[in-house]
């Protein structure tokens, strides 16, 4: 792996068993190590309060993001 931080961090998700994020950017880098490791990806508006974050992914109104767009993902 190419970034120890990005090693780190990776740990550090499977250590606390983390299957989903919410972000309103990330790397396609980023996005295909999360995804080998069955870690989904929600993309949320920098806009809003992480309250706000949680309850559309609780409601399941955040889209999941996938590894067919682009290299960078923004809401």
């Amino acid at each position: 792996m190419k970034y120890k931080s990005l090693k780190k961090l990776l740990e550090m998700l499977e250590k606390e068993k983390v299957t989903s994020l919410i972000l309103n950017s990330i790397s396609r880098t980023l996005l295909e190590k999360l995804k080998e490791k069955g870690i989904k990806v929600y993309c949320a508006p920098t806009d809003l309060k992480v309250s706000d974050a949680l309850s559309l992914y609780q409601n399941a109104e955040l889209g999941e993001i996938n590894l067919k767009l682009p290299k960078t993902i923004r809401a």
